[in-house]
């Protein structure tokens, strides 16, 4: 059996809720385009 070390990824990224970099249709301070922080864990372990 793998190790949780070896078994999972840890995905760590800035986005805004549009998963895009500029939306010609909004000012650039509209707060759609704030980012936040998403985290995500995989475990892929059988």
């Amino acid at each position: 059996m793998a190790s949780s070390k070896t078994a999972s990824f840890f995905h760590r990224r800035e986005r805004n809720i549009y998963c895009l970099k500029n939306i010609p249709e909004l000012d650039h301070d509209h707060p759609a385009l704030r980012k936040v922080e998403t985290i995500n864990h995989i475990v892929c372990d059988d």
